[in-house]
């Protein structure tokens, strides 16, 4: 699917994935239906009078009924670079369709997006940008369009050969899960970390995808303290014990919680379940008290010397990355736009073959299994049950 073009049409909001290539030298159009709506997206490529390179055209309109008018959602020009992967998405209000204001070329605002709790970093080779129309009347809704650029074909493939130089990806592996090959970025893995009684690893695999996370240091110390060098930056991964943890609520980020989630138990009452340090250490799905010593390590409620000053905490099992100080490690972003994002596939072709000949084995293997149950329905239909 990353290599072509198609628009993606859900409950509330649209998305167009679009492949920028020849294709476009005439106007194409897109149908998509759900619920009864129905988008349409134009794209072609087109000449810009100010500039000698050409310029995608992406219009895209929406239609509540069949019987209603047409409103558009937004009307962009986007440079054209061949195998150049863009998103567009947009998010329908709920309200009135002949309220909402469209982002249209020369009319709107374009900024830089930032960084946000659901998309905490927009990656280095990644420009996000937010446009919203100008001049919203009242009584109307401007609508938010978010697009995303992602490498063209010829930067994935020298980014690739550039991460692959410095031996920062694994060789690929067999997914049986997922049905296709994988990778790991080897920059920020960690072996060997002991917690307790438990020892831990950590992969970043691409396809999952996983994201690892490392903090920017000024020097390096010796060969082989971790740290590496990734475009004229040093980074230090991060423990692997600073992953999926274990996380502690005080009372108050607690009681935050229980009015977002609509938690049943009080604080105190989880207080009270007995919780060990071997418990915590095994990072496990427990439940129960414990303390906070003044020096930020976790103990459990069952010891009995606790250091003054120690604050109360509760864990529900749930687990959580967010390691201090830390950013989201640059090499996993580029491995991630390089192979999910990007046109540019840098699997060897044996490997490709097996993929392709998994997927026809699964399409016949569902088809066979169509057909069993359709013929079962048939005779059960037949004999009345």
């Amino acid at each position: 699917m990353k290599n072509r073009t198609w628009v993606y049409l859900g409950e509330g909001h649209v998305t167009v994935y679009l492949h920028m290539s020849s294709f476009f030298n005439e106007t194409r159009t897109y149908v998509s239906d759900y619920d009864g709506t129905k988008v349409y997206t134009e794209i072609y490529n087109r000449p810009d009078c100010r500039k000698p390179e050409c310029m995608v055209s992406i219009k895209c309109w929406y239609l509540k009924t069949s019987q209603s008018t047409g409103v558009t959602l937004f009307n962009v020009l986007r440079p054209y670079e061949k195998d150049k992967k863009v998103e567009l998405s947009i998010k329908f209000p709920d309200c009135d369709p002949d309220t909402w204001v469209a982002p249209e070329l020369s009319n709107c605002d374009v900024i830089k997006a930032k960084p946000t709790k659901e998309n905490a970093n927009y990656y280095q080779h990644n420009k996000g940008y937010v446009i919203t129309p100008k001049n919203v009347g009242k009584d109307k809704i401007g609508l938010e369009l978010k697009l995303d650029e992602y490498y063209t074909k010829k930067q994935a493939k020298e980014a690739w050969k550039n991460i692959k130089r410095n031996k920062y990806v694994s060789k690929f592996y067999w997914d049986s899960w997922m049905g296709h090959y994988d990778c790991y970025c080897k920059a920020c893995a960690v072996d060997g970390i002991n917690c307790g009684q438990h020892k831990h690893n950590w992969r970043s695999w691409v396809g999952n995808p996983d994201i690892g996370y490392v903090r920017p240091v000024d020097s390096k110390c010796g060969k082989n303290d971790g740290v590496f060098k990734y475009k004229g930056s040093l980074y230090e991964p991060c423990s692997a014990n600073e992953y999926d943890r274990l996380t502690f609520f005080t009372y108050d980020e607690y009681k935050k919680e229980k009015e977002r989630v609509s938690l049943e138990n009080s604080f105190n009452k989880i207080w009270k379940i007995k919780l060990t340090d071997e418990e915590i250490d095994s990072n496990g799905n427990v439940m129960g008290g414990a303390w906070k010593t003044p020096d930020g390590k976790i103990i459990g409620n069952t010891n009995k010397y606790i250091p003054e000053g120690s604050k109360k905490l509760v864990t529900l099992g749930w687990h959580r990355t967010d390691p201090k100080n830390a950013i989201r490690c640059p090499v996993c972003d580029d491995l991630f736009n390089i192979i999910c994002h990007s046109v540019y596939n840098p699997e060897p072709l044996i490997y490709r073959a097996r993929e392709y000949m998994a997927y026809r084995f699964w399409r016949v293997r569902r088809f066979l299994e169509d057909r069993k149950w359709e013929r079962k329905r048939k005779r059960n239909n037949k004999e009345g049950k």
